[in-house]
């Protein structure tokens, strides 16, 4: 038997009037390109025009938009406050308009955006002047837009180039994005641009060349920007000009028609060509062409002729070929010459009796850096004089020969002397000892012979590397007979012994390789055999061991027993446990962390020590590299890498031979890939922790070999997939969290089979289908965490019946029904969530008088702190105190369903589909399968509803669904079985089948 139910008028009126207002908005708007078509009403009263806006000036008043649109007619362009306007929602949104592409990118830029705290509602005269950032000159025009590092990403707008007496914009250091407008040309009042270190890209455009004529400032460095270097000859203010880390290519330019040119960087671009400079650049002191493809004569004499006041110059990394000619001594002013990494020939210039320049006439010389070229030569003596300034001399990597000069005793000041891999010979000068005691030197793989004691003991500093003093001069440079892999001992490995070497290399100090013997790294004492004490050592040297602490502090001597170090635990004489959780591994005394080179990670090493059972390394944030592949071929029980964002990599393969290992716990770092097959191996593994990692792949079948598996913990990695059935088998397990993954697929009942189990956690997934009543059976369980899926079905009460369940969260799924007394009468219960499903009416009151639920607040809001009753919301579906209790609906909106977290427009679809979930809820299964076909599809019975009229309601426009089953998102409303519609689409009636409410 059929009823006609009567629609709730009252209700359904206000949610089609709402719908109907807003579709009419929206025609309104004639939407075009993000802009609106709006009506501008002359000051005559009469005359109306058409004029295209900013689609955010629907949030405007009528008063401020005709204000604005007079504006722009009087003076063909958008006031400053408009584009400022423009401009925050192009930072903030990615749309110049204001429109939002989707909920989620509008709330992740919002976050990340927050920085940008301008008042865009605040429309009182000139109020813009005052957001930070801001600089108004005394007319109120802007003249300085000042947004450096603020995090800012999105567009810049092209409306830009309106504001008429703009001098500056500064918004390097953020994310911005897209291409430059070529508009931007036009603003000839612009004296500074900086752009760089965004993610911008395109060509720079060429109309830029003919414009933007008071240009001093420029940078676009640090983006992605294309083609080739733009003509600039117009731009005769031009001081500063970074177009460095780009993508630039073709020809190389000096930009020789901008005279006041000071500084010029072209440095990690794609340029080529030769460089050319035939008109003097008088004011340039910083040019910097590095990392490019420059070929041809590096330094001309008309090339240093033209740059008479250059204090920096940096060409390395390129292609460049030629010799250094005498006139370098022209640059008088020089301060740094970088030509590294080139293909330069001939010797260093000495003095030259044609200039009558030499070395010394570069006062303030303080750098030079021509490592690996083809220089060969002497170093002239004359390269050091008395009172110079040189700090960093770099010629590693030539074939300079001969002595080194005894003048060196003059360079005071220089702290690095790289000379490795030429051919200087003879002793190290003894004058060394007497420059800078900080001097660093690095003279391996050359013909020295010998080393003055006096050097070693200048420069060996026994407070920080004490175990020196054990090896002569080693730590500076390996004597003769012997090697290491840099040529000098260092904290790492001392330098090993090489027979079988014959003259006269055999005479020769600082070797890098030895042809009769492999090097052992690690090896101090030359056994040729690592020791523990040397393992440890390694460990100490590659993790900043020498600022671990006072207590730690013999870790670092190579003659102490490893067993009386604080952190190590040994059986037998035998290490079998490190724990350094309380150490800050890589960082120094002031937790600030290390360089990568002073951090090389664990150590391989490790594995050699046979009888270790433990390494803690847990909560170390400043801890980098990869888990060495060696470490699964130890007897390991206990492994713990934790709170380390720095360690990366995947899990080896070789882990599946620890046979031993009972805990695995590598959360909180950056470890990525799948889990390998052979993992599951480990039959003894009591605990396995990787939540809080990149690991990407499914859960494997072969879980179910983890019999012994008590823990597992994969929350907030990317696992995809489902979630394999024979997890089911794991009977011992406790604690099962796999939160904020890409889980997909249904809940296994086999779940219920784990009876032991204590914890569920899988919120912030995509799981589907019912919330399986198997795991109200779980005696022990404590937590039941459920919430962000897509759960269907109802909540089985029995749930409400374990003894130990204090914390149950099934909210923002699509759960429907009611709440279960049983419930109210659980005495555990502590956090009660449901909020955000489709459940409705009635509440158990003992559950609302439950003074322990969700902190306590059943006290204050009663029935709302379990969840806000219809036509009210809050952000968790439940009264809390920061709202405060629940929050009405604004006018026009409501809820439907109980706990509710936000108010919506309530449409007939909406409606209808609540009446078909109450009524299916109340139904038992057989009666909610008769139901379910009756409304669907073809399996309706016209015997039980007419596709026709009935008579009292005949009318030729009205409709009656007949083909559509309820349910289906893409039917329309009056398509569904029974609903009549009249003539415009307005619902007059529906017809339910409920045979079931006649007994």
């Amino acid at each position: 038997m059929m009823i006609i139910v009567k629609l709730f008028c009252l209700l359904l009126l206000l949610a089609w009037d709402v719908c109907a207002t807003t579709e009419q908005d929206v025609n309104n708007m004639a939407l075009d390109g993000g802009t609106v078509q709006m009506q501008y009403l002359h000051d005559d009263g009469k005359t109306i025009r058409s004029v295209s806006c900013p689609r955010y000036f629907f949030t405007l008043s009528t008063a401020n938009v005709q204000a604005e649109i007079k504006y722009k007619l009087y003076h063909s362009r958008w006031s400053d406050r408009v584009i400022l306007d423009l401009m925050y929602h192009g930072l903030r949104y990615g749309d110049v308009n204001g429109t939002r592409t989707s909920p989620e990118s509008t709330s992740s830029k919002k976050k990340k955006n927050q920085q940008l705290k301008w008042d865009i509602l605040q429309r009182n005269a000139n109020s813009h002047c005052k957001w930070e950032g801001i600089v108004c000159n005394k007319d109120n025009k802007v003249t300085q837009i000042s947004l450096s590092r603020l995090g800012l990403s999105g567009t810049l707008p092209d409306e830009l180039h309106q504001m008429s007496q703009l001098e500056m914009i500064e918004v390097n250091n953020n994310k911005i994005h897209g291409r430059l407008h070529a508009s931007y040309g036009k603003m000839s009042s612009l004296k500074l641009f900086n752009v760089e270190d965004n993610h911008l890209e395109g060509s720079i455009p060429g109309s830029w060349s003919h414009g933007m004529t008071s240009m001093e400032f420029f940078s676009l460095a640090g983006n992605s920007f294309t083609g080739t270097l733009p003509q600039l000859d117009d731009w005769k203010s031009l001081i500063y000009l970074d177009l460095s880390r780009n993508r630039l290519e073709g020809p190389v330019s000096l930009f020789e028609n901008n005279l006041k040119l000071a500084t010029l960087s072209l440095r990690r671009n794609q340029l080529t060509g030769t460089l050319q400079l035939q008109s003097s650049l008088p004011e340039m002191k910083g040019l910097d062409l590095s990392h490019n493809q420059l070929s041809g004569t590096a330094i001309s004499k008309d090339f240093l002729s033209n740059m008479p006041n250059l204090l920096e110059l940096s060409m390395q990394s390129n292609l460049l070929t030629g010799y250094l000619p005498s006139e370098l001594f022209l640059l008088s002013h020089l301060r740094m010459l970088r030509l590294s990494d080139n293909l330069l020939t001939g010797s260093l210039p000495d003095a030259e009796s044609s200039t009558g320049g030499k070395w010394s006439d570069m006062k303030e010389l303080e750098k030079i850096e021509l490592k690996h070229n083809k220089l060969t030569g002497t170093l002239p003596p004359n390269i050091f004089w008395p009172g110079n300034r040189l700090t960093s001399l770099d010629l590693g990597f030539n074939k300079f020969e001969g002595k080194l000069p005894t003048t060196i005793k003059y360079a005071s000041k220089l702290l690095h002397l790289l000379l490795p891999y030429n051919h200087f010979e003879g002793s190290i000068p003894v004058e060394l000892a007497k420059t800078n005691k900080n001097l660093k030197f690095n003279f391996t793989e050359n013909r020295f012979t010998s080393i003055p004691k006096e050097l070693c003991n200048h420069r060996i500093d026994l407070n920080q590397q004490a175990y020196y003093y054990l090896y002569d001069c080693n730590p500076l440079i390996c004597e003769k007979g012997t090697f290491t892999l840099n040529g000098a001992q260092d904290i790492y490995s001392g330098c090993q012994t090489c027979d079988g070497l014959s003259k006269p290399e055999s005479e020769y100090i600082g070797r890098t390789t030895c042809p009769t013997k492999n090097f052992t790294y690690g090896d101090q004492d030359m056994v040729g055999e690592l020791s523990e004490t040397e393992i440890l050592r390694l460990l100490h040297a590659q993790t900043g061991g020498m600022y671990w602490g006072r207590k730690y502090m013999h870790w670092g001597m190579p003659v102490n027993d490893p067993c009386d170090h604080p952190g190590i635990t040994c059986t037998n004489s035998h290490v079998v446990k490190i724990d350094l959780s309380e150490v800050s591994l890589c960082t120094d005394y002031k937790r600030n962390p290390l360089p990568d080179e002073d951090c090389r990670g664990i150590p391989s090493e490790l594995a050699l020590l046979e009888h270790l059972e433990v390494l803690n390394l847990g909560k170390q944030q400043h801890l980098r590299g990869t888990i060495p592949w060696e470490l699964g071929h130890t007897k390991l029980k206990y492994l713990e890498i934790t709170n380390a964002p720095g360690m990366n990599g995947t899990i080896p393969s070789s882990f599946g031979h620890m046979t031993n290992l009972k805990v695995l716990n590598l959360s909180s770092c950056k470890f990525n890939g799948t889990i390998p097959e052979e993992f599951y191996e480990l039959t003894k593994l009591e605990k396995l922790h990787l939540n809080m990692n990149d690991f990407s792949g499914h859960i494997s079948s072969n879980i179910q070999k983890l019999t012994n598996l008590k823990e597992f913990m994969m929350s907030r990695t990317y696992l995809s997939g489902t979630i394999p059935e024979e997890l089911g088998k794991l009977t011992a397990i406790e604690n099962l969290e796999l939160y904020g993954t890409h889980l997909t697929g249904n809940i296994p009942a086999s779940i219920g089979n784990c009876t032991n189990l204590k914890r569920v956690d899988m919120f912030n997934n995509k799981l589907t289908g019912s919330l399986p009543s198997e795991l109200s059976k779980l005696q022990s369980l404590q937590i039941l965490h459920l919430k962000l899926n897509q759960l269907t079905g109802t909540i089985s009460p029995n749930f409400g019946e374990l003894s130990y369940l204090s914390w149950f969260d099934v909210s923002s799924n699509k759960l429907s029904g009611t709440i279960s007394p049983t419930f109210g009468a659980s005495r555990s219960l502590h956090d009660f969530r449901v909020g955000n499903n489709r459940i409705y009416a009635p509440i158990p009151p003992s559950l609302c008088k439950n003074v322990h639920i969700n902190g306590g607040l059943t006290a204050t809001y009663g029935c709302d702190a379990i969840v806000c009753p219809l036509g009210t919301f809050s952000e968790t579906g439940h009264a809390i105190d920061t709202n405060p209790g629940c929050l009405a609906c604004p006018e026009g909106l409501t809820s439907i369903y109980l706990g509710a977290i936000r108010c919506e427009l309530i449409s007939d679809h909406d409606i209808l589909n609540m009446f078909y979930d109450v009524l299916l809820n109340d139904l038992d299964a057989k009666e909610r399968k008769q139901l379910g076909s009756e409304m669907g599809g073809g399996l309706y019975r016209e015997s039980m509803i007419g596709a026709t009229n009935t008579k009292e309601d005949d009318d030729d426009s009205d409709t009656t669904g007949s083909h559509s089953s309820w349910k289906d998102p893409s039917a329309s409303v009056c398509e569904w079985k029974g609903v009549r519609c009249g003539s415009k689409g307005e619902i007059l009636s529906f017809r339910f089948p409920t045979p079931f409410m006649d007994e």
